[in-house]
């Protein structure tokens, strides 16, 4: 099941990634490729790694598991920044932004 949604969160994923980057001023780039492979490392990433969280912290509620979803993501670009080289974010809040659009392109309920 969980490789069924793995093509949809990377094309959202990538999608966010390209958009973002050629958008928003506070994330910094080497170009289209360093984009594309970026968000499709971000949409394997928060493949594995959303619903190990999620099983490890069973907390009760949609919104508290969306939110715990939504951190993750913004863990994830702040990591992805700091490791990729070519793919610089210059502030935690420009990794909200990214997380943000990447959740509305995936789709929220998706988890």
């Amino acid at each position: 099941m969980m490789l069924k949604k793995l093509p949809y969160r990377m094309i959202g994923c990538i999608a966010a990634y390209i958009l973002c980057g050629y958008l928003l001023p506070g994330i910094a780039h080497d170009g289209f490729a360093t984009l594309l492979f970026t968000g499709a490392l971000a949409g394997a990433i928060a493949q594995v790694l959303r619903p190990a969280l999620l099983q490890l912290h069973r907390l009760p509620g949609k919104y508290t598991a969306l939110a715990l979803g939504y951190l993750v993501d913004v863990l994830i670009v702040l990591a992805l920044s700091r490791f990729v080289p070519g793919f610089y974010v210059s502030n935690p809040l420009w990794a909200l932004c990214i997380a943000a659009v990447e959740l509305l392109l995936r789709g929220l309920p998706v988890f």
